[in-house]
């Protein structure tokens, strides 16, 4: 993802991605920036939004610790302190996000769809 679109997600979701950018990559995946295309910026703001949201509703803490394309998919990987029921709502908020991911181009957000042999990702017809 392009710097400045990683840096508006950074500035409008500070308690989200307080850990992101800091020098100590190998303890938090999150330091080496979103590992996905601009494409998916929309949904990860969308997700994001949410995220933070339920956080504040609940007094809950909520940290991003992975936001990348695997398998042609969005995965964001969290830490939270959220309790059983709290954690399945999360969990279900993440999946949405994946589920969604696989029908949008990683690269300019148009419907897209899962293609490839051995590496997996989600382009429109202009840019398989």
């Amino acid at each position: 993802m392009r710097e400045e679109l990683e840096r508006k997600l950074i500035i409008d979701f500070p308690m989200l991605y307080r850990q992101a950018r800091q020098e100590t990559p190998l303890r938090n995946p999150i330091s080496y920036g979103f590992e996905c295309g601009d494409g998916w910026f929309d949904l990860v703001y969308d997700l994001s939004n949410k995220l933070t949201e339920y956080a504040i509703e609940n007094k809950l803490t909520i940290e991003a610790e992975q936001v990348k394309e695997k398998f042609g998919g969005l995965r964001f990987y969290i830490s939270s302190n959220a309790n059983t029921n709290q954690n399945f709502y999360l969990q279900l908020l993440l999946q949405q996000a994946e589920v969604k991911s696989c029908q949008i181009c990683e690269v300019c957000g148009k419907p897209g769809k899962l293609q490839g042999d051995n590496w997996y990702s989600v382009k429109c017809d202009a840019h398989k």
